[in-house]
């Protein structure tokens, strides 16, 4: 198992309360049904939330309250608590300061599987 100190440029890890605010209706992922990708529907919208740092465990401090963007399928338009996620800082967006890039597990260390390699990375 890898154990990190950093994450990627100007990422956090953090376990967070997240309070919903709204659905945006813009598409956060699509699925295509051909081959050349002109039959796509949405697969997930982004949410905004309003989040509340409960622990920050690794790379660029954070602020203790900030509104958040939240991608992914089969997400319930619901309040979310004790999530372990990666963020990143994002400047064109008007609702939200962060958005997630990634979402891990909590346990003594908080984990999250690296795309390209397949391997977990892995914080304290």
């Amino acid at each position: 198992m890898l154990i990190a100190s950093v994450c990627g440029h100007a990422e956090s890890i953090a376990v967070l309360d997240l309070k919903f605010i709204r659905d945006t209706g813009k598409a956060a992922s699509v699925l295509c049904f051909d081959e050349v990708g002109t039959e796509c529907e949405s697969w997930s919208n982004f949410y905004v939330f309003e989040a509340s740092l409960k622990k920050h465990i690794s790379g660029k401090e954070i602020p203790e309250k900030f509104n958040l963007l939240l991608g992914r399928h089969a997400l319930k338009k619901k309040s979310i608590r004790n999530i372990v996620v990666k963020i990143k800082e994002i400047s064109d967006n008007e609702e939200a300061t962060y958005q997630v890039s990634d979402i891990g597990f909590k346990g003594k260390v908080f984990c999250f599987e690296n795309k390209s390699s397949g391997k977990l990375e892995c914080y304290q």
